[in-house]
């Protein structure tokens, strides 16, 4: 098959990012949901780096308690209530239910590859601008034309 540069970029770009936005997705689809109590504010000192975070309470049955830390400076108030998503067959795996608690993980990730994808969709020493791919499944896979 023989693609454009850019149809080529953009099959790509869908081929790297989807395993990455599918795992949040299945999570997403899976979890359930309960309300959390902050409990405490955690701090960890490594060389230089301080993380700080909130760590969170909550209660699947009734009788036990599951903590879990937030995201680096996630900082709630002691005693505020809120709402998670966790997992039921692992509770522990639970995030508070706000975008950036679900979803950095995966927009930092996914950056990554994109900007890298980017870049070499920019630089014209790397595939020239009105070259032609074709993709195959023998070698050499992919040729620029």
């Amino acid at each position: 098959m023989i693609f454009s540069r850019t149809k080529f970029f953009i099959l790509l770009t869908l081929l790297v990012l989807s395993p990455v936005i599918g795992v949040k997705l299945w999570w997403l689809v899976s979890a359930r949901k309960a309300n959390a109590k902050m409990a405490f504010a955690g701090k960890e000192i490594s060389g230089q780096l301080v993380r700080n975070y909130s760590v969170m309470m909550f209660s699947v049955t009734g009788t036990d308690t599951i903590f879990f830390n937030t995201g680096d400076q996630e900082l709630y108030q002691p005693g505020q209530v809120l709402p998670v998503l966790y997992q039921p067959d692992e509770p522990s795996d639970a995030r508070v239910n706000r975008f950036w608690s679900i979803w950095q993980e995966t927009v930092v990730i996914g950056g990554v590859l994109a900007v890298i994808i980017l870049i070499v969709f920019l630089h014209p020493d790397i595939i020239p601008y009105r070259a032609k791919v074709r993709v195959t499944f023998n070698k050499p896979f992919i040729q620029f034309i």
